[in-house]
Order: C-alpha cells, then sequence, then structure tokens
C-alpha cells in the first residue's frame, strides 16, 4: 500500500478519495455561478420569517461562492470570519478574543478580504509567526505585512490628477490583481455584490449577531466550527454538482485545470498569492493528473 501511495504521489495521480469526487473546475464553477441568482432574491427578503433550514441554505450558498467565484481557501479561512465595517471601531486585541484574524472590511468604497491567520507555506519561513500578534492595524496600506493577504474585491476609481504616487500605485496593483482574476474565470465583482447584501441581511434579521459573525448559528449566534463549515461547504456542491466537495478538493482540481491553460507565469504568482500558497505548491501538491498527457 505504502509502495503504491508513494508512486501516486510521484506521479502526481488523484487519490481514491478525489477520484471518487472527482468533478471538472469549469462544470464546477459555471454551476455555483449560475447558481448565484438565487441569492438575490433571498438576501433582499425583507419580511424577517426564516427558519433554520432558510439560513443553513442562505449560508451555504454564500459559502460556495466565496470558495469557488474567488481563488478556493482551505477548509479552515473563513471560521469565525466576521464583517468590520467603516467606523474601525475594532481593536487587534478584540479580533484575538474572538479568535478573527481573518476579516471582511467593508466599506462605501471597497470590499476587502483580509486574512491573516492561514497554514504556513513557502511564502513564510518564521516558524513563531503568530496571526493573533503580528496581526496588522486595520488601517494599514496594501504590502504593509507581506505575510498577510488583503483583496480588494471591487474595481477602484480611475486615478485622479491629485492622487499620491502611492495611491496610484495600489490602484493599479488592485486593477492587475482583478484582471487576472477574471481571466482564469473567478468574479470577484460578483462576490463583492453578495458580500454586500448578505451584511446588509445579517444586519436587518439577526442583530443578535452583534459580532457580525460571516458563519452563525440560528439559535446561538455563535461562530459555525470548523467541522460546520465542512460539511455545510460539501453539503451545498454536492446540491451543485452532486459530489460532497471539500475545500481541498477545490484547491486541487482548480490548480490541476489551471495547468492544462497557458499561464503566464506573471499569472500564476498573482493566483498562488491569491490562494496563501507559493507556486512551487501549486505546480507539486496540487497538480493532479486528471487525464493522460498529450506527448509532446
Amino acid at each position: 500500500f505504502h509502495k503504491a501511495e508513494r508512486a501516486r504521489t510521484k506521479e502526481s495521480e488523484l487519490s481514491a478519495r478525489q477520484q471518487s469526487k472527482l468533478v471538472p473546475w469549469d462544470t464546477i464553477a459555471t454551476e455555483v455561478s449560475d447558481k448565484v441568482q438565487y441569492l438575490d432574491t433571498a438576501l433582499d427578503n425583507t419580511d424577517g420569517m426564516f427558519t433554520i433550514d432558510d439560513l443553513l441554505q442562505i449560508q451555504r450558498a454564500v459559502q460556495a461562492v466565496l470558495y469557488v467565484l474567488l481563488p478556493p481557501q482551505r477548509g479552515g479561512t473563513y471560521v469565525n470570519m466576521r464583517f468590520i465595517d467603516s467606523r474601525f471601531d475594532e481593536t487587534v486585541e478584540e479580533l484575538t478574543a474572538t479568535k478573527s484574524p481573518n476579516y471582511i472590511l467593508l466599506t462605501q468604497k471597497q470590499v476587502q478580504i483580509v486574512i491573516n491567520g492561514h497554514k504556513m507555506d513557502h511564502r513564510s519561513q518564521e516558524a513563531d509567526y503568530d496571526p493573533t500578534k503580528d496581526m496588522p492595524k486595520l488601517d494599514l496600506p496594501v504590502g504593509a505585512n507581506p505575510l498577510t493577504l488583503r483583496l480588494n474585491l471591487e474595481r477602484p476609481a480611475p486615478p485622479q490628477p491629485n492622487d499620491s504616487q502611492a495611491i496610484v500605485s495600489q490602484k493599479m496593483d488592485t486593477l492587475n490583481v482583478l484582471n487576472v482574476l477574471d481571466k482564469y474565470g473567478f468574479e470577484p465583482q460578483r462576490v463583492a455584490t453578495v458580500l454586500r447584501k448578505y451584511h446588509g441581511f445579517i444586519t436587518r434579521h439577526f442583530p443578535q449577531n452583534t459580532k457580525k459573525y460571516l458563519f452563525f448559528g440560528r439559535k446561538n449566534m455563535l461562530p459555525t466550527k470548523y467541522e460546520g463549515m465542512k460539511t455545510r461547504l460539501q453539503t451545498a456542491m454536492t446540491k451543485l454538482v452532486e459530489k460532497p466537495i471539500g475545500g481541498q478538493e477545490l484547491r486541487t482540481f482548480f490548480v490541476s485545470w489551471l495547468n492544462e491553460q497557458a499561464v503566464p507565469i506573471q499569472d500564476r504568482r498573482i493566483i498562488a498569492d491569491t490562494m496563501l500558497h507559493s507556486v512551487e505548491t501549486a505546480m507539486g501538491k496540487y497538480t493532479k493528473r486528471i487525464s493522460p498527457r498529450t506527448p509532446l
């Protein structure tokens, strides 16, 4: 068995578990994109009549949007994630107390996903890196901490004559990232629209969720734990593509699909950064041989 597993890993073949869940990435992306329209109606609801099942269905759909219409993250990335609004009244201590190193910064001008807590990779060799300790302040500019992902989902206004060079550079960097994501089928602007509506939805109907947790329980208002998040995502994907696909499979299926495209190295670096791993990891661990290679 171990010999066979070593051979499978060396040849980058799918495991039996992954093979049983295999769905082409473009099929997954199409199904999720088509179903986003359901959320528009559900999140605009103002009557306040919701069952536990209704809330679960909405949260599953939002999870599927985050994992598929943006470069898929690892399973635990969205656990304890919170909305932080434009008041900037949260502190590092408060985010640490709620175990929320990752959050969504929501202002009139931007929707920004900020990820401080993530699995170590070639990006960082600091063995003692603690995201709850090294977390940057909320208003630090992009790039202030190279270990943090600050992903803007909406296109900035065009550079203005009175913009500083730093602001112009930041706007151009954001446009460059969004253009690359659009090129490979992701829909960051659509995700931003969903998140704005979802924030309004939970603000209207669940004021008891005072911490603005992204995913929470209907009765206790506590953040959904890792296992619950995993189950919800698998349930959502089963309804969409009839396979209980989780975050790890989504990362594998996407990168394997990506490697079948002609992708410039500059684009690879941007996509790897948004997935919080290195290009080397993408070409190695997450790459699987889904179909026989065509001889040169």
